[in-house]
């Protein structure tokens, strides 16, 4: 088990560990101003992905949800040339992780601030045999629910996680009838949902 969980945990922390100590930069995403009212964002990521770049205003209106398949590499021009000057929310997700950003536009310019402290890590899954392993990071917010339902939305179990950098859980499925049972887990305002097929 220990082993498996290390192994685990260093693909998770190989695609996601410079984010964490490199001056909150992440080499494989970059945000840049290419103008008063535009930006690019350029991201590289490892293993293909779904990837989102997702824009919201200052009451929670999303302005932008854009979802881009099957990507390893990736650069888009956002024009907000339609957009009031003021303050918006960026957020960039890939295969481990949302990155957050504020973007303000003001007197003719435009800036980028990273959001480290709105980030959110992804939980991973891996099933093997009799067993589904996950883990995560629960930085900064240390807290987490995880629930395991079954297909007709009947919940089986139900954990809650706190006070803890990460969580590393092993479910024994074994005893589980055939079928698709969906592990969802919420952590820093954020639901993922996951399914698993059990034969």
């Amino acid at each position: 088990m220990k082993s498996l969980i290390k192994m685990f945990w260093a693909l998770a922390l190989a695609l996601a560990i410079n984010p964490l100590f490199a001056n909150d930069n992440n080499p494989g995403l970059e945000l840049e101003p290419t103008g008063a009212k535009s930006f690019a964002v350029h991201l590289e990521v490892p293993v293909k992905c779904t990837a989102y770049i997702r824009i919201e205003d200052t009451e929670g209106m999303m302005l932008l949800n854009e979802r881009f398949r099957n990507v390893t590499s990736l650069s888009k021009k956002i024009n907000l040339a339609n957009l009031p000057e003021g303050t918006y929310f960026v957020e960039v997700e890939d295969r481990i992780k949302t990155q957050a950003f504020t973007i303000s536009m003001t007197d003719g310019e435009l800036s980028i601030e990273r959001r480290p402290e709105k980030d959110y890590f992804k939980p991973l899954f891996v099933q093997k045999g009799k067993y589904v392993d996950m883990c995560m990071l629960l930085l900064p917010d240390k807290y987490a629910t995880v629930c395991i339902f079954s297909n007709d939305g009947k919940m089986l179990l139900q954990e809650v996680v706190h006070n803890q950098a990460s969580v590393e859980k092993r479910f024994n499925v074994s005893n589980m009838e055939r079928g698709t049972y969906h592990f969802v887990v919420s952590a820093a305002g954020k639901t993922i949902t996951q399914a698993v097929n059990i034969r």
